[in-house]
């Protein structure tokens, strides 16, 4: 049991917390704009200061990117992700595409398919 029930009885407005007397507290909700946001601009190789806007971030947005970047991390180390691996690791910066594998053109979409056989 997950503790959450479920009930058909809606909040009545002065049951709901004042939302501008709520602040930064670390069991709110994460601002997952900032979130991916920043978890975006960990992979472009243009963008710097990372420690620093990790330093600025209200704590559950800090707690939620440290999640995601834990699991990202968990995901590509399992070995089922290795085909994808194979894949992204002929990404070309220069030209913001995937390079072909080495022998000729590809003929069809399943010559690149990250799928396991």
């Amino acid at each position: 049991m997950s503790g959450i029930r479920s009930s058909n009885r809606t909040a009545l407005s002065s049951e709901l917390p004042d939302q501008s007397k709520l602040g930064s507290v670390p069991h709110g909700i994460p601002d997952f704009a900032e979130v991916y946001s920043f978890i975006g601009s960990v992979f472009d190789p243009d963008t710097r200061g990372h420690v620093q806007k990790l330093k600025e971030m209200d704590p559950i947005n800090f707690e939620t990117v440290l999640m995601l970047m834990r699991n990202l991390t968990m995901n590509l180390s399992n070995p089922d992700f290795e085909p994808i691996k194979n894949v992204l690791s002929t990404y070309d910066l220069s030209s913001k595409g995937v390079g072909l594998p080495t022998g000729g053109a590809v003929n069809n979409r399943n010559d690149l398919s990250c799928e396991t056989i």
